[in-house]
């Protein structure tokens, strides 16, 4: 539900090119609570269970980062296309699908590496 394009122009455009007192404040609080999302995403995927200490480890947190950023940016992309209508509305919903299904197993992997 909801509308899932709001959700790209949140992450990808910014409030204005300006650099007035109010649109600085805007930008790096937008910016803050997007890395806080990013946070939040990996705290919950290392806190999956069978875990343990190794999947805490901060090399392991930077891949699964990276996971999630890479995630992130080809949803995004995909809503854009949509946006722009090179991807018909009637083949949204499987590419979208598509696209997770494969970037949940690319966490997958960088759990079992």
């Amino acid at each position: 539900g909801g509308e899932p394009l709001a959700f790209r122009l949140l992450g990808l455009s910014d409030v204005d090119e300006s650099a007035a007192p109010a649109v600085v404040v805007a930008r790096t609080e937008i910016a803050d609570r997007l890395r806080a999302v990013v946070e939040m995403v990996i705290d919950a995927i290392v806190g999956r269970p069978g875990g343990g200490a190794a999947r805490r480890s901060p090399a392991r947190r930077t891949r699964i980062r990276r996971a999630v950023v890479v995630a992130w940016a080809g949803l995004n992309g995909l809503l854009a296309l949509g946006g722009r209508g090179l991807v018909e509305e009637s083949e949204a919903g499987d590419l979208i699908d598509e696209a997770v299904r494969l970037y949940l197993a690319r966490i997958d992997e960088v759990l079992d590496a």
